[in-house]
């Protein structure tokens, strides 16, 4: 029978989490694993003060959290990662290495007396030596280790040749002091070119391992050699800061940041969008340089230790991803630098920001990146990217079947009309002043314009657009392709 009372709860929607700026902050006093942070103190448990000093690393953190004074945002920052490095020094090249031990020989089909054979080191296809054997079919391990000798391979450009160190043991030695391409520990004779014959080498006649090379680095280099090895683990931050103003550190970094934007062929071959934002400083009034994805500002050597590139990405950053001038700004704890006029122009044809006052104002000029973009520009491009991305992983993981047809070309295209109309509530791209609308294009492809490659492969033609990015100062044109791939 039927319930007197029935009570139905529906939760439609879920709330959105809210945007953030994900920020690293990279100590170089010692090495510890990254973590995020959302108070002071818990930041100096971890990194305590040294000689009666705090690090530098507690010191951004605060500049970047105690900007409520002077802020014209409605919030603060209140959370960031860090992650400790060991100070960053020359480091010694070493070069690549495969070393095989082998033992008593055991072969499914045993090598034959004066025949040639094809030998595949470590599992690559470019790995591949040539190897004859004697009058005699080898049947020690100091025998099959001799066919190796002076045998050598090329892989990334980069050549290996075998040395018979002792018994059983060779060792093939690359030419160069760099990283190549992944080898795995096995060997594998052949009895053809082709490698479609294997002799059958049993895994229990020998031992291989492979060491990587690395380039000799300056110390600068090895800070982005540890960078990037924390990206294996962690890579989900956007701005990231250091405790290292020299002018190689500034310029390393900022390289690395530009660089971190992959190109529509890396896209393609399916790299990760993992782009990045330098905050950095310099007393350098001299500092070349023009790097996109990267701001510096000035401060005078005896004030680096005010932390001014955390101070003006703290009263600033909160903004995000709303879209203002970095221009006119007035971060907390900054000293007005003792620049004369000359000094000021030179800083500004650089890109380099500054504390300045006119007027008795003072305020940060002129809000670019080291390219001379504006920063609110760069920073609405990317996040335009990002949204669009998240977007477009909404609609596949929320739909059961995306069908390779017209209806689900316009659904997948919903994803740039999303990011796109986020963009616009943002003021991160332009309204049209008469319709209010905003100012942007989307080309949505039909199913009868898809190839019979494309509809093979369940791959829908290109969405292009473009939209007008409305900066606080200017206005650029950006463009884009988003590219995806139906469900089955």
């Amino acid at each position: 029978m039927p319930k007197d009372v029935i009570v139905v709860v529906n939760l439609d929607t879920m709330a959105r989490p809210a945007e953030a700026l994900d920020i690293l902050l990279i100590s170089t006093q010692g090495a510890k694993p990254y973590k995020v942070y959302r108070s002071l103190d818990q930041i100096l448990e971890d990194y305590p003060a040294q000689t009666g000093e705090n690090q530098r690393v507690y010191k951004k953190a605060a500049a970047i959290f105690n900007q409520g004074k002077t802020t014209l945002a409605d919030a603060l920052i209140r959370k960031i990662g860090v992650v400790g490095f060991d100070p960053p020094t020359d480091r010694a090249g070493n070069f690549p290495k495969f070393s095989i031990t082998f033992s008593a020989p055991q072969f499914e089909t045993a090598p034959e007396a004066e025949t040639e054979y094809s030998v595949q080191i470590g599992g690559n296809a470019q790995s591949v030596v040539a190897v004859a054997t004697g009058e005699s079919s080898p049947t020690t391990a100091a025998q099959i280790a001799a066919l190796f000798a002076g045998a050598s391979f090329e892989l990334d450009g980069v050549v290996f040749t075998g040395v018979q160190s002792s018994g059983g043991v060779v060792t093939f030695t690359g030419d160069a002091m760099t990283k190549t391409g992944p080898l795995t520990n096995t060997v594998e004779f052949y009895a053809d070119d082709a490698l479609l014959q294997p002799l059958g080498l049993s895994q229990a006649a020998y031992s291989a391992a492979y060491t990587n090379g690395n380039a000799e680095m300056q110390p600068a280099e090895a800070l982005i050699a540890d960078i990037e090895a924390l990206q294996e683990r962690h890579n989900d931050w956007y701005m990231f800061l250091t405790d290292q103003d020299g002018d190689d550190f500034v310029r390393a970094l900022a390289k690395f940041a530009q660089d971190s934007e992959p190109t529509e062929a890396e896209l393609g071959a399916g790299v990760e969008d993992h782009r990045k934002f330098y905050f950095g400083q310099t007393d350098n009034r001299e500092l070349d340089g023009a790097f996109a994805r990267s701001a510096i500002i000035y401060a005078d050597t005896e004030n680096l230790g005010e932390e001014a590139d955390a101070a003006y990405l703290g009263n600033v950053g909160p903004f995000w991803p709303r879209s203002v001038t970095w221009k006119f700004k007035r971060p907390d704890g900054i000293t007005l630098p003792d620049l004369s006029d000359a000094e000021r122009d030179a800083l500004e044809e650089a890109n380099i920001n500054f504390m300045t006052e006119e007027y008795k104002r003072q305020y940060v000029k002129n809000g670019v990146c080291w390219n001379g973009e504006f920063i609110d520009i760069q920073m609405g491009a990317d996040y335009i990217a990002n949204r669009m991305r998240n977007e477009l992983y909404d609609v596949l993981l929320q739909t059961d079947t995306v069908t390779y047809d017209d209806v689900g070309f316009s659904l997948t295209a919903s994803a740039v009309f999303a990011a796109l109309n986020r963009g616009v509530d943002l003021g991160i791209v332009a309204r049209d002043p008469e319709s209010n609308a905003g100012v942007f294009t989307v080309a949505v492809p039909r199913r009868s314009e898809a190839t019979d490659e494309q509809a093979r492969e369940r791959s829908m033609p290109d969405i292009p657009w473009d939209a007008l990015v409305q900066g606080a100062v200017h206005t650029v044109k950006v463009r884009g392709t988003l590219r995806a791939s139906m469900s089955a």
